[in-house]
């Protein structure tokens, strides 16, 4: 893993070694590792990239791509605590969604590591489109049917405002991010 300073790292590592703390062979082990990967993998036979691919980076294909593999890959752990009354699938004719969750509308949080940084950045980071829009566009929710909401688990039922949102989508399906 990179750490989050690595020249701090850097200066702990070489005191480690020099210290005897850390061997200069597990340091020997893990550089022939490292180097015997990318040879098997040629990045020492073609190490440059092909530029003239460049331009279609996160063309609109690429992006259908991805979506699909977002589509194929999307795992929900649990379907409810009683067998008898499944919590899926979702009822594809509900009129209004609720979708909750910090992540919710947070474009940087729904994409993860390595997207644009190494763990993932908060925010409109890259182009895209938001869980809460995808499951309008799922379920084909007309404006007046959509609700959102947007709060943290550790809030739902305590703050005045995600109580009201709360009482307007009970009857609503929940799509917790």
């Amino acid at each position: 893993m990179v750490p989050f300073r690595y020249e701090k790292f850097l200066e702990d590592l070489i005191f480690l070694v020099e210290s005897g703390d850390i061997p200069m062979s597990r340091i020997d082990d893990a550089v022939e590792r490292i180097l015997r990967v990318k040879f098997i993998a040629g990045l020492f036979e073609h190490p440059l990239t092909d530029r003239s691919l460049l331009d279609t980076m996160g063309s609109k294909i690429h992006r259908e791509f991805a979506r699909e593999a977002v589509r194929k890959s999307l795992v929900l752990l649990k379907n409810g605590k009683d067998p008898n009354k499944p919590f899926l699938p979702l009822d594809r004719s509900a009129r209004r969604i609720l979708v909750a969750g910090s992540h919710a509308d947070d474009l940087g949080y729904q994409c993860g590591g390595w997207t644009m940084t190494w763990h993932g950045s908060s925010g409109n980071i890259t182009t895209g489109m938001l869980y809460r829009f995808y499951c309008k566009e799922l379920l084909k929710l007309k404006p007046e049917d959509e609700y959102f909401c947007y709060c943290l688990f550790g809030k739902f039922f305590k703050d005045k405002p995600v109580l009201q949102c709360r009482k307007r989508t009970i009857s609503s399906n929940i799509v917790p991010i």
